[in-house]
């Protein structure tokens, strides 16, 4: 106690938790925190947030580079702001006036996006520095590549920092579609300008900053993204009706939105016993998929249950149009969206690199016995015995994708 560096330390946990505790308020103040689909999800959106705040701001080490993986994004355990379930996402945090270089090797994957800011999204001032695409990158005939990263330019393989910022960003979005053939980039970063690395631990004047932060990363996750975007959507268009007004990259640079995607998205309200039928006309699309999350944006178990589809797992029908239905029961179709007992919540579409912009419409809500009356003739039946075989083969293919 006789550091003279104490008190600001007490202060700032102080002022930490006074703001925990205010988000854990407005949490449970929602409307829709008083179902109890949603109210019982809403302590573990509340303690996840702030396990991620510690992983993505307390933690990470600029001198000693690391691509985050399973504290970032992990099924069952890091799902605020519903992550793709087709992605791995990777986040390594680096110091803009350093030089780093990322190696590895290209494998099967559809793609691998690579997006600079200069900050972690959400926190005052963030700016999106740029998003790369692998691919375009020079990689050689056995797949190896590197790429240089750091404030100043260079020829060739190079990517920038912001050399005011020793907090930047860069998040790696990997995609896959066939989730049991195709493979994850080797792939590994370090500090390449011979400088000695640092220090390891912390100085407490960094955890007085680091935490001023993290209460902010936590405020942005909840108040901006999870309850925001819910009473957004609901004043602008109401339950069970598609909005394209989610996200919008230019308003808000610094929030991680892809430029080159688009959002649709509805909060979704049945009962038990009830289905709604999503219709959605399918552009020409590197990539799309669908999927739902709970009342607080965390996203479905998607690795044991289907509750997300891609274009590779959905079917589309004859006529060029997407049909899914959600539903707590099983409806024996192919493309049921199972919401694990949620009848509140969110359903969102990704399109990146498409050919035009569509909007998903709920074109029927109906009993569930009734739901063939709505849909094309063809629809398949799928049996017990099919359905659990498709979810064995997800739940293994998920398994491999994340090292499990």
């Amino acid at each position: 106690m006789s550091s003279p560096k104490t008190p600001a330390m007490l202060a700032a946990w102080n002022h930490y938790q006074e703001r925990i505790e205010a988000i854990r308020a407005t949490i449970f103040a929602q409307p829709w925190a008083e179902r109890d689909d949603a109210r019982a999800s809403a302590m573990s959106f509340f303690l996840e947030v702030q396990a991620a705040a510690f992983n993505l701001v307390i933690a990470p080490k600029r001198n000693y580079p690391e691509f985050l993986l399973h504290t970032v994004y992990e099924p069952l355990v890091y799902t605020h702001s519903l992550p793709a379930a087709d992605f791995i996402y990777r986040m390594a945090f680096l110091d803009g006036q350093r030089e780093y270089r990322i190696w590895g090797k290209r494998k099967n994957s559809l793609g691998l996006d690579i997006q600079g800011i200069s900050k972690l999204f959400g926190m005052p001032g963030a700016r999106r520095l740029g998003n790369w695409n692998l691919d375009d990158f020079e990689i050689a005939p056995d797949g190896t590549f590197e790429i240089a990263v750091g404030a100043t330019p260079r020829p060739g393989n190079w990517v920038p920092l912001d050399p005011d910022s020793v907090d930047n960003l860069f998040m790696l979005r990997e995609f896959f579609l066939d989730w049991e053939t195709e493979t994850a980039v080797d792939l590994h970063i370090e500090i390449a300008d011979g400088k000695p690395a640092g220090p390891v631990v912390h100085t407490e004047e960094e955890y007085v900053r680091r935490l001023d932060s993290a209460a902010a990363f936590i405020e942005f996750i909840v108040m901006e993204w999870s309850l925001k975007l819910t009473q957004r959507t609901l004043a602008s268009v109401g339950h069970n009706s598609f909005w394209d007004g989610l996200f919008n990259t230019n308003a808000n640079p610094g929030a991680a939105n892809n430029p080159t995607a688009i959002y649709p998205g509805a909060i979704y309200l049945i009962e038990p016993g009830e289905a709604l039928i999503i219709e959605c006309d399918i552009p020409q699309a590197r990539y799309w998929n669908v999927q739902l999350g709970n009342a607080w944006w965390q996203a479905m178990d998607f690795v044991h249950h289907q509750s997300s589809l891609n274009s590779t797992q959905a079917v589309v029908d004859d006529d060029g149009k997407f049909r899914a239905v959600i539903s707590l029961e099983d409806p024996a179709v192919p493309n049921w969206l199972n919401p694990l007992g949620a009848c509140f919540g969110v359903v969102l579409f990704r399109f990146y690199h498409f050919d035009r912009a569509v909007m998903p419409s709920v074109a029927h809500k109906v009993p569930l016995e009734e739901i063939r009356r709505y849909l094309p003739p063809g629809t398949a039946v799928v049996t017990a015995g099919e359905r659990a075989e498709t979810l064995r083969r997800r739940r293994n293919a998920a398994k491999r994708r994340f090292g499990h």
